[in-house]
């Protein structure tokens, strides 16, 4: 089932936001990461490198959170990550999320440490959303 996003949530996250993704640790406790993020359709993609704690914690456990703030303003979704792009599409992805947070010169700066390293994308679509009042 996916949630359904009211045009003013989908506007605020379309807009250049960071995300605070929530995965799961081993023990159950929290795992939060500034993310960058893109809203695609009624999903959610971001990009991280292998060997970091995110994409342990997503082969465990699937559930993810991510809340997008300004102020009191926010929107948060939830729905079960799947890995979406590996090798080639996953440096793809990072180079169209550097893109949208720091422009095209700075994206192209910063591909040069990107594909050093092993980048991983996942999606989840939104199965369950809420936002502060403004936004409904």
């Amino acid at each position: 089932m996916t949630a359904r996003l009211s045009p003013a949530m989908r506007a605020f996250l379309e807009e250049k936001r960071f995300g605070a993704l929530a995965t799961l640790n081993d023990d159950g406790t929290p795992h939060l990461t500034v993310m960058w993020y893109l809203l695609d359709g009624d999903e959610i993609m971001t990009n991280t490198a292998r060997g970091r704690v995110k994409p342990r914690n997503l082969e465990r456990d699937a559930r993810v959170s991510l809340l997008v703030f300004d102020g009191y303003t926010f929107v948060r979704v939830s729905g079960r990550a799947r890995e979406s792009a590996t090798g080639k599409e996953a440096h793809a992805d990072i180079r169209r999320l550097a893109v949208r947070y720091q422009g095209e010169a700075a994206a192209a700066r910063g591909m040069a440490q990107f594909e050093k390293e092993e980048r991983v994308s996942y999606r989840f679509r939104i199965t369950a959303a809420y936002a502060s009042t403004d936004l409904r």
